[in-house]
Formats: structure tokens, C-alpha cells, sequence
């Protein structure tokens, strides 16, 4: 609760023209209550809702931006002995959840990210647009493809009038 604390704190001073949240949907797995399905969401749904309550004065624009989805580290998936198909994951139900908890959040904007690391519901770990590899890790998108879609979020702040 500290962070989530800084963070309010941090924005009330700052007043930044918008606030985008990311945040890993992997902790609606752990969640001290041990609420799954519904109950995670509903409890997912409240605490952002807490969060943007918080801040709403503070700010232009809250956005939600759904995150990357968990999978395979490069090193992982990409050896001797490996196999090509132990390089795609697919959706988890809880990440489903989450991001569709999420989008109930009122007072910000939902970014729904998912294309850029999943096709037809299966989820690589390399694009087959110049052959970049999406993560670093299991989790955190690679900072050599997190350039190439960064026009896309942009165009996405845009249209959804985030940005000029």
C-alpha cells in the first residue's frame, strides 16, 4: 500500500496532463483474499476504481492500459533441444478477468493492448514483423518492440482523445 500511496501522492503534486496505468495482471492470482473468478474481478474492478478515485482531480486523463501476457522467458523456449511451439502461450482466464475487470473501471480510459502480443489467441514470443523478439523475460515487453508499437499507442491516446 505504500506505492499505491506514493503514487497518489506523487500525481496530486505533479498533475500530470494523463496517468497511465500498467500493471501486471498476474497478481489477480495472489490476491490476499484468494478471490478467484467473479470475486477476483469484482475485488480487481474496486481497487482501481479506488485508485482513479483518488486521482481524478489530479489529472487530464487516467488510462488503463492492459498488459503484456505472461509466458515463456527467451531463453526458455529458444535453445538446443527446444521447440518452436514452446515459444506460444495463450490467454489465461484469470488475465481474461482481470482485463475485463479493468474495463468496467469509470472515470478512465481502457487501452486494450492485447494485439500487440496475441494473434487468433495465441501468443509468441517473436514477431514475425522483423523478427523481433516481444519480451525480455517471461513478462516484461522487450524494449526493442515496445519502439515498434509505440506509434500504435500513440494513434490509440489520440483516438481515444488522451492526446491532441
Amino acid at each position: 500500500m505504500n506505492h499505491r500511496n506514493a503514487v497518489v501522492d506523487y500525481v496530486r503534486q505533479a498533475k500530470p496532463a494523463a496517468l497511465l496505468m500498467i500493471e501486471t495482471y498476474a497478481w489477480a492470482t495472489k490476491l490476499k483474499s484468494k478471490a478467484t473468478g467473479d470475486a477476483m474481478a469484482t475485488e480487481w474492478t474496486a481497487a482501481d476504481q479506488g485508485l482513479v478515485d483518488q486521482v481524478r482531480d489530479s489529472v487530464g486523463h487516467v488510462v488503463v492500459v492492459s498488459p503484456s501476457i505472461p509466458g515463456v522467458a527467451f531463453l526458455d523456449c529458444y535453445r538446443a533441444g527446444g521447440s518452436p511451439s514452446r515459444c506460444v502461450t495463450g490467454i489465461p482466464t484469470w488475465w481474461q478477468q482481470a482485463q475485463g475487470a479493468e474495463r468496467r473501471v469509470q472515470g478512465a480510459t481502457f487501452l486494450d493492448t492485447l494485439h500487440w502480443y496475441c494473434v487468433d489467441g495465441r501468443c509468441p514470443i517473436f514477431t514475425t514483423d522483423h523478427d523481433t523478439v516481444l519480451k525480455g523475460d517471461y513478462l516484461h515487453p522487450s524494449v526493442q518492440y515496445m519502439r515498434l508499437v509505440a506509434d500504435d499507442l500513440r494513434y490509440r491516446l489520440a483516438a481515444s482523445g488522451v492526446l491532441p
